[in-house]
């Protein structure tokens, strides 16, 4: 097994942790910044093609098979399988981006957009 490497030192990566009153940002622009994302983010989660509601629709399979057609119904769990699998995956990342722009609204210090966010179904811009 190999030896884990050194990584850089905290000397070589100035700022990496600041003290509290070392940190500035501006709240405008990371509250533009999740207005951006959260505008992403309706377009993942739309109708739109790439979307999860559209590939979750055009994923799905009809067994149309008949009893004796081992093959087919094999085929079938599969696909149904990958649809669900794929489905879950997708909704999880869309779950997490989510989160993430919750918290660039919180960093801005919008509170109501981080509680609309939140919100099940809470994927209106403002």
């Amino acid at each position: 097994m190999a030896e884990p490497r050194e990584g850089p030192t905290q000397q070589s990566w100035p700022g990496l942790n600041p003290k509290q009153d070392e940190i500035k940002f501006s709240a405008d622009r990371l509250k533009n910044i999740a207005k951006d994302l959260e505008r992403d983010l309706e377009r993942l989660i739309g109708a739109t093609p790439g979307s999860l509601r559209h590939l979750s629709e055009e994923t799905q399979v009809t067994y149309a098979g008949t009893d004796d057609w081992e093959a087919g119904e094999t085929l079938y769990k599969s696909l149904k399988h990958g649809n669900t699998y794929f489905t879950e995956v997708y909704t999880g990342i869309v779950r997490e981006y989510r989160k993430a722009i919750a918290l660039l609204f919180a960093g801005a210090g919008d509170y109501e957009a981080v509680e609309r966010l939140m919100s099940e179904g809470g994927t209106g811009t403002s």
